[in-house]
């Protein structure tokens, strides 16, 4: 045989080996693949549960953060808490004594509610007094006396012509004076009718008289307190 026909029969016996497809035959028995195919499971089964038990760790991890957190918080209320009741016992009296107060200052308006500054009244008397008159003296009063008949009439009189509420009367001021005529005397009821809070001005006796040679008239005037003349320097304002 030539070196031709070597190199052609070589090469057409690698051709037929290659163009064959060789066949894979499992001669392992069935159990051993169904030992690794469990295995296969329980490796996948693993690693799951490794996952599982890292997200529960993490989980329980915050969950013990809060926890400490939330304990922290709570000390720091009761802290606060045991602080604020301390400052409470401070004040503890401070309600009993806005009360006491109240109190002293309901009292202190009832017991001046019919207060009336008497230096003011005496003061108009002495700017507003005519000439040829002088008083030798004066009595101031309150009380719950009624208006007398005179004041009576003249208020209710009043009233009817202006439509008003008559003024509460609170007590009477009683001027004895002397004067150099009656004109004087008339002029004087006048003046003592238009004083703030004073109203219902008249006289109850006039009797003439001499001063040396001088003849003088003597009288006797009355005249009503009424609620204009209060003070309000104790009201509560409405508190």
């Amino acid at each position: 045989m030539s070196l031709l026909d070597q190199t052609q029969t070589q090469g057409l016996g690698t051709t037929s080996t290659a163009g064959l497809r060789l066949a894979r035959v499992n001669l392992l028995p069935p159990e051993i693949e169904e030992a690794r195919t469990l295995r296969r499971v329980q490796a996948g089964l693993g690693a799951g549960l490794a996952v599982v038990a890292v997200v529960a760790a993490g989980a329980y991890f915050v969950q013990v953060q809060d926890k400490h957190h939330a304990a922290d918080e709570l000390a720091v209320t009761k802290a606060e808490t045991v602080r604020l009741q301390a400052e409470q016992a401070k004040y503890q009296d401070v309600p009993r004594t806005i009360a006491a107060i109240d109190a002293a200052a309901t009292a202190r308006s009832t017991a001046m509610a019919n207060d009336v500054l008497w230096y003011r009244t005496m003061n108009n008397f002495a700017v507003t007094i005519p000439s040829n008159t002088w008083m030798t003296s004066l009595t101031l009063a309150l009380g719950n006396s009624a208006p007398t008949p005179a004041a009576t009439a003249a208020t209710g009189a009043g009233t009817a012509a202006a439509g008003a509420t008559p003024a509460t009367v609170l007590g009477t001021v009683s001027v004895n004076g002397t004067a150099l005529d009656h004109p004087n005397v008339a002029t004087w009821l006048d003046s003592l009718g238009r004083q703030p809070g004073l109203s219902d001005a008249y006289f109850t006796s006039s009797t003439r008289a001499k001063i040396g040679t001088t003849p003088v008239v003597n009288f006797v005037s009355t005249a009503s307190i009424t609620d204009a003349a209060l003070s309000h320097r104790y009201d509560r304002n409405g508190e």
